[in-house]
């Protein structure tokens, strides 16, 4: 998760590079609503750390700038665990070839 914006992008077009088209591809982040957003420290380019993990939080701006090249089937908050952590559930598919 302690990715650069840069690296975040570079890692998202290898997976669009390798996946069929009509392959899906799912992910899971912290969102921005969580309770610990603005409450860890901030470490640089929008990674924050707590108790030795570094991470990033996602807001929608991201979601949809990382789905460029996607078809967006659906940014999905939802909430697990006893605290709850609030997260987003992210599906995108590659489009198909235009024939």
């Amino acid at each position: 998760m302690a990715f650069s914006r840069s690296e975040l992008r570079s890692l998202v077009n290898e997976i669009h590079r390798v996946l069929r088209p009509g392959g899906l591809f799912v992910y899971t982040v912290w969102s921005t609503a969580d309770p610990c957003f603005g409450r860890c420290t901030d470490i640089g380019d929008g990674l924050a750390a707590k108790d030795g993990f570094a991470g990033r939080f996602f807001d929608l701006d991201l979601i949809h700038e990382l789905a460029e090249r996607w078809e967006l089937g659906g940014a999905d908050p939802y909430e697990e665990g006893p605290e709850p952590r609030r997260l987003w559930r992210v599906t995108q598919a590659k489009p198909a070839p235009k024939s």
